[in-house]
């Protein structure tokens, strides 16, 4: 007999994972979930079919376990024998609903677990791809880590890179060159003074760094002397918990009333890290009495199962942070495209129970939660390995369940976009006028506008929109986020370009 032993809980589409799940302790009805494919012999040795128990093969039944189980859309998966398919990743894929954008798996389980740690072999850049011209493609630069190549190579925000190793990239190669690990890169970077972008060369290499998740925090001021508390948070990790921690510390010895949470190139991740943030801005009762923040509508077969329900998979604030909870009756959310599943659930899951103003554009629409599961998941009565130990680099994280908050509702993804912001505000905005800004302050478009809804509130006309959506970029080029997400037209002719070529 079958029993899923742990799994991880993830709320996002970068590659993260907790303890955390709950098995159903019914072995029986646990067995019925699973209706393997019958031959006429088992997987362990060789049948009149010409089948024998190989890695591919059991790499396909654990997807085959899985993806029966627990997959949010198992009703509407095709009928495909995984002993007939000859390749587990594209086997996984026809499995998938054309309403599914998000499920993946993967062979590499080490950088699986070291992305639980903040750990990446990279150049420490956010970027997004942009157009110049009629096939040029340029990344511009959003963010650099502490620690990183690129920052220690003094990349800056907002530069734009157009050529790696004296190539010029185009919608063809852009792909390969930044897939490199290393080279010379350049940028054209504005210069105030000049009123142009110059040319800048810097040479760097991948390096395995930290990216703390809790970017920047800072104290800010509004115009009429409000303090603020500003937070970049970049992933839910919770192993980078007690940053969070340490960031509202820092809050509440300044006695900030007013809290700016940046997740606009936060795609998401650990379940744990988004209850542990929530904690420490909802107001103070709702985490005293452990209110229900989050739950789960899960597939039909385990919709079924007692352990499945609102009851039993409802997630709560903790109240086991009382002592850092800044108590907070409003926040101020920035969001972008690259807002994802944990981010939108942070503000879908405390909208029941403060005024939050997002500022910024329309989040990514990932209303779901995954499980991320190894073959080392599943295990017998005697605790033995029900798979070989020679698959284990295998890992697969399907979308299982849409969330929902304590009102019982979620919001439509079916458009392919999410939460519309209060506050709309192009990012780019600031490029045509040469500099992006820098994050946490008045020179970033976002952080202005968060800073002037603070001090201002509502509009005259009694809606939230400070800046109307005009000239707003358009998306054309796949990738962009740490090559993922989406991609903007870049306003070549807003500048006076040298040596473009």
């Amino acid at each position: 007999m079958i029993n899923l032993k742990k799994s991880a809980i993830l709320l996002g589409i970068a590659v993260v994972c907790t303890e955390g799940f709950v098995a159903c302790d019914d072995d029986d009805e646990f067995s019925a979930i699973h209706q393997l494919p019958t031959t006429s012999n088992n997987d362990n040795q060789q049948t009149n079919n010409g089948y024998e128990k190989t890695d591919l093969l059991e790499a396909n039944r654990f997807v085959y376990e899985v993806m029966s189980t627990y997959y949010y859309w198992v009703d509407e998966m095709p009928h495909l024998n995984y002993r007939q398919e000859s390749d587990t990743e594209n086997y996984f894929y026809k499995l998938l609903s054309s309403k599914d954008r998000f499920s993946f798996i993967s062979n590499d389980a080490e950088a699986e677990a070291e992305s639980d740690q903040g750990i990446a072999t990279s150049k420490g850049w956010l970027y997004t791809l942009a157009r110049m011209g009629t096939d040029t493609i340029a990344a511009i630069i959003k963010y650099t880590y502490a620690g990183s190549p690129s920052r220690n190579a003094d990349v800056r925000r907002g530069d734009l890179l157009i050529k790696v190793d004296d190539e010029l990239m185009t919608a063809k190669n852009y792909s390969t060159l930044m897939s490199k690990t290393s080279g010379k890169y350049t940028f054209l970077r504005y210069d105030a003074e000049k009123d142009e972008l110059v040319s800048v060369e810097k040479e760097f290499s991948n390096a395995k760094i930290i990216e703390n998740p809790v970017a920047e925090t800072c104290i800010l001021n509004t115009e009429s002397g409000t303090k603020v508390g500003y937070l970049l948070y970049n992933s839910y990790k919770s192993a980078f918990n007690e940053y969070l921690t340490e960031a509202a510390k820092t809050f509440a010895a300044e006695d900030v009333k007013d809290v700016i949470l940046d997740i606009r190139y936060n795609q998401g991740g650990e379940l744990e890290a988004c209850r542990h943030l929530c904690s420490l801005l909802a107001p103070k009762d709702v985490v005293k009495e452990g209110k229900e923040l989050l739950f789960y509508e899960f597939n039909s077969i385990l919709s079924e199962i007692d352990g499945y329900s609102r009851q039993n998979y409802s997630e709560t604030f903790m109240n086991e942070l009382e002592e850092y909870n800044l108590n907070l009756n409003k926040l101020v959310v920035l969001t972008g495209g690259n807002s994802y599943s944990a981010s939108e659930a942070t503000i879908w899951g405390l909208k029941p129970y403060m005024d939050i103003t997002t500022v910024g554009d329309t989040t990514g629409g990932k209303n779901s939660m995954m499980f991320v599961l190894t073959p080392e998941d599943f295990v017998d009565n005697n605790e033995n390995p029900y798979y070989s130990s020679t698959i284990n680099n295998w890992y697969m994280a399907p979308i299982v369940a849409v969330y929902k908050n304590s009102t019982g509702v979620s919001f439509d993804t079916s458009n392919g976009y999410g939460l519309t912001p209060d506050v709309y505000v192009d990012e780019f905005s600031s490029l045509r006028k040469g500099s992006l800004g820098e994050i946490g302050t008045t020179s970033d478009p976002l952080t202005a506008a968060a800073l002037k809804y603070i001090d201002n509130g509502y509009s005259v006309d009694g809606n939230k929109s400070l800046q109307q959506p005009a000239e707003k970029v358009s998306e054309i080029v796949s990738g962009g986020f740490n090559g993922r997400g989406g991609a903007m037209v870049y306003p070549k002719n807003k500048f006076k370009i040298k040596n473009f070529k």
